[in-house]
């Protein structure tokens, strides 16, 4: 459907405008490990998605719920970049299980987010999409750390 379309066309867009920002970023710093990983850059372009919505919700939930979304977020390119710089496949396999735990946390919270009306339903799905992606980049990541060891 339309809809649909429109969303994979602003994904694929999006996605673009960041590898071109990434590489960007890379040539213009010492290149480290993590900078080439895609699910690490798929999530650091999240962050600033996340901190968005999170200035949606009320100022009773500066501290409390938005806190938490942006901790979360930060967590996973984060947690991808001190696994990738870690000694051997256990340690980064490790840090991408917390990131993982971490995108499943932001699932939630933008669930109970939209419950409480504090983001329309069509931003939350535009974030669990995002998430899902990375999640399954993720995935991918650890099931070739797992055949390569």
């Amino acid at each position: 459907n339309r809809s649909t379309v429109c969303f994979a066309l602003r994904l694929i867009t999006s996605s673009l405008h960041h590898l071109i920002t990434i590489h960007l970023f890379s040539y213009m710093r010492k290149p480290k490990p993590h900078y080439q990983l895609q699910c690490w850059q798929l999530s650091f372009e999240f962050v600033p998605l996340a901190y968005q919505l999170a200035r949606k919700f009320p100022v009773e939930e500066r501290y409390e719920l938005a806190s938490q979304v942006r901790r979360a977020a930060t967590s996973v390119p984060l947690n991808i970049a001190e696994g990738a710089g870690r000694n051997g496949p256990a340690e980064f396999s490790r840090f991408l299980t917390i990131a993982r735990a971490s995108i499943i946390e932001l699932d939630t919270t933008f669930l109970l987010a939209e419950r409480l009306g504090y983001i329309s339903t069509a931003e939350t799905d535009k974030a669990i999409a995002a998430l899902d992606h990375i999640a399954a980049l993720i995935n991918g990541l650890l099931k070739k750390l797992r055949l390569d060891t």
